[in-house]
């Protein structure tokens, strides 16, 4: 199984905090949200690892090389300082070093479920596509943006309308989807997830627990208290 980690956006709801690191390497209590996410990756028993890196990347790299133990695979998709291509974009700039199926994570969200499973209804439901999905009370100021039944998504929409739960930030992806579009910046989300779910087949894995997220301040004030970080 590969895992690979989306870690080049720029973080822009999060200024002024960005200006100076990457959201992957926000800290909490000795640990950044990148460190977590392999450790937990690592208790998955997954070694086969890519972390695709672009704002702030050299940061991300050199925090990388001073861990210790393996050392995940990294990739730069662009300059420093530079717009990021996009989640899809990203990923194509990586698609020498993609298998044909991996599980994508972002880099400013952790849930840890249990990726065995995950991989195993990717594989049942015959899915090009299958995402991890919360179902919760929708928020007006962080919209639900998914609907799905029997285990598979039937509405992937971020149209700030009532939907039944969140993607979580975890999902198995087949190659071909990234090979399929053309362009060297764009976003899953916009242009992939939907056209996936209304033209094919998208799996939707619930997971138990509820997703952390560093892409907001608020998020960050929640990953610190269900963390438990001492201030």
């Amino acid at each position: 199984m590969q895992a690979v980690i989306l870690t080049a956006g720029k973080g822009k709801r999060i200024r002024p905090i960005t200006k100076w690191i990457p959201k992957s390497l926000i800290n909490f209590n000795g640990k950044t949200i990148l460190d977590i996410q392999l450790e937990w990756l690592k208790s998955q028993f997954v070694s086969n690892i890519l972390v695709l890196i672009g704002y702030k990347g050299t940061q991300i790299s050199n925090h990388l090389r001073m861990r210790k133990g393996e050392k995940p695979v990294v990739v730069r998709v662009c300059k420093n300082n530079a717009n990021p291509p996009g989640t899809g974009g990203t990923l194509q700039k990586a698609l020498p070093l993609l298998e044909c199926e991996f599980v994508c994570l972002y880099g400013d969200v952790f849930c840890p479920i249990d990726l065995k499973s995950l991989w195993k209804l990717h594989i049942k439901k015959s899915a090009g596509l299958t995402m991890t999905v919360f179902p919760r009370v929708n928020n007006p100021t962080d919209p639900n943006n998914v609907d799905y039944e029997n285990d598979l998504v039937t509405c992937y929409a971020k149209d700030g309308k009532q939907h039944k739960a969140i993607e979580a930030g975890v999902f198995v992806m087949e190659r071909y989807l990234i090979e399929s579009v053309k362009g060297s910046s764009w976003d899953l989300e916009y242009k992939i997830f939907p056209q996936i779910v209304r033209n094919g087949r998208v799996g939707a894995f619930e997971s138990p627990i509820e997703p952390l997220e560093v892409g907001s301040f608020k998020g960050i004030e929640r990953f610190k208290k269900v963390m438990k970080v001492k201030k």
